[in-house]
């Protein structure tokens, strides 16, 4: 496991505020997916009891107001969401996933683990019929790594982990208390994984003003060769991963900004959901536009 890795600085463009929920209670903006041009983004309020899905035809277009569904008591804290197959994929940072039909006037339906009691805070789209969730984390020689699993869908209501090993991620900057970790997305053949640095460490509603993406290439994850060893199957990829890249984003004069989704669009993109407060800004739509070695 090669521990080498770049550093970058973001410079982020504001495309637009994403505004008053229907409700007006929906403060946390918690995820973001995108597919072409269209962007789907999920607010939820303190409670977790409401969330409002914001459709945009077209998310750089200002003029163009979104559409906004209310959902009730189904989204959970709407911690991460992937696009795939026409139909939006919910994690509620419990063990359930909510499927959102866009095909059928947001029609939900709610998938719980086929076994096993997981919490799962981040969700993207991997390959084909697969997914990758967040589902813990943990110590590894002395350092602190995020689980995360690769899971399928069944017709029955409920979800399997696929069998193989767990993708544990390394998080170098765990000790420089870059401790939070939002939602995740894979995109052409690396994960990319948002971690939060609150500024009090002991205090769980301490702001957030600095984050760092994690770029973890999984491109040796993709084909899966398998031996056996009597009755066993031995998968031949690594179990842990390093970052090859880490890209921060740092906003000290800011009451908070905090980043908590990202996706890419049809023309390679990146797209950020943040939560903003302070110097008049507000949560928003925000693009990359430079990356700048530190």
């Amino acid at each position: 496991m090669d521990k080498k890795f770049k550093q970058y600085t973001l410079t982020l463009q504001k495309i637009r505020d994403v505004g008053d929920t229907k409700v007006g209670q929906e403060t946390n903006f918690g995820c973001i997916a995108i597919n072409g041009k269209k962007a789907y983004c999920i607010k939820t309020n303190t409670a977790n009891t409401s969330s409002d899905l914001f459709y945009y035809s077209d998310y750089s277009n200002t003029k163009v107001s979104p559409k906004q569904v209310v959902i009730k008591n189904k989204l959970g804290h709407g911690n991460g969401v992937a696009y795939y197959n026409n139909a939006l994929w919910v994690a509620t940072r419990t063990k359930n996933i909510v499927k959102i039909d866009l095909n059928d006037n947001y029609k939900r339906y709610t998938f719980a683990p086929s076994s096993g009691d997981v919490s799962v805070s981040g969700i993207t789209h991997f390959h084909d019929d697969t997914f990758i969730v967040k589902t813990g984390s943990g110590n590894y020689n002395g350092e602190k790594y995020i689980e995360y699993k690769v899971i399928t869908f069944g017709k029955d209501k409920k979800y399997s982990f696929d069998g193989t090993k767990p993708i544990k991620v390394i998080n170098p900057k765990y000790d420089n208390l870059f401790r939070v970790p939002q939602d995740i997305c894979y995109h052409n053949g690396n994960l990319y994984i948002i971690l939060g640095k609150r500024e009090n460490p002991n205090d769980p509603k301490s702001p957030i003003k600095e984050n760092a993406i994690l770029v973890v290439d999984l491109s040796n994850r993709h084909t899966v060769t398998k031996g056996l060893e009597g009755n066993i199957a031995k998968d031949s990829y690594p179990e842990y991963f390093y970052p090859q890249e880490i890209l921060v984003v740092k906003k000290k004069t800011h009451t908070s900004y905090e980043l908590e989704s990202l996706d890419f669009d049809s023309n390679g993109n990146m797209i950020v959901a943040a939560n903003i407060v302070g110097n008049g800004d507000h949560d928003s739509i925000l693009k990359v536009t430079k990356k700048t070695a530190m």
